[in-house]
């Protein structure tokens, strides 16, 4: 069998103290623990690619959300958040597949770490929302990147795109 990676970090990272916000990323990785421990028991190739918070066509999870929040006039100064678009995370998936070094490895695919603000304000570029003034939320929330995609980089060659190009790829892909 094979034994759950280390060369891309801990399992659990940063995220293993329990805390009312990080039950998600938890579950996500003690489901990847028993992924790791039934590929080793039945002697099955597997890879592990871990990504952020992925953004892009036909989502119908987070980027809606944060569409909704762009049309309102405010701003999130303080809030960090790593945003991986869809289309560079299928091209590492890709990639994984198609090199036996990945084997045995998991990978981190996180975009890097932005003030969501920036994300917003792209978004509002490409639907072409147009806002009066924005009022500014400055309360701090405990979101942070965490993952060092290096590793995927160096042997996927994942690279994250901007937001800007993403967000234009999105539309194109929706017909809109």
């Amino acid at each position: 069998g094979r034994d759950t990676p280390s060369e891309s970090g801990a399992l659990y990272g940063p995220h293993s103290r329990h805390l009312r916000f990080n039950h998600y990323m938890i579950s996500k990785a003690l489901a990847e623990r028993d992924a790791w421990d039934l590929a080793g028991q039945l002697d099955i190739a597997m890879t592990a690619i871990r990504p952020s918070a992925v953004y892009g066509a036909h989502d119908t999870n987070f980027t809606p959300r944060l569409l909704r929040a762009a049309r309102q006039p405010l701003s999130f100064p303080f809030i960090r958040f790593s945003l991986v678009y869809a289309g560079d995370l299928a091209e590492a998936l890709c990639n994984s597949i198609a090199d036996d070094r990945s084997i045995g490895k998991a990978y981190n695919t996180a975009g890097d770490d932005l003030a969501l603000d920036r994300f917003v304000e792209a978004l509002r570029e490409a639907y072409a929302i147009r806002l009066p003034t924005r009022w500014r939320l400055p309360v701090p929330l405990p979101f942070r990147n965490t993952f060092d995609s290096t590793l995927a980089q160096r042997e996927l060659g994942f690279a994250n795109c901007s937001y800007a190009e993403g967000l234009a790829d999105t539309r194109r892909l929706e017909g809109q």
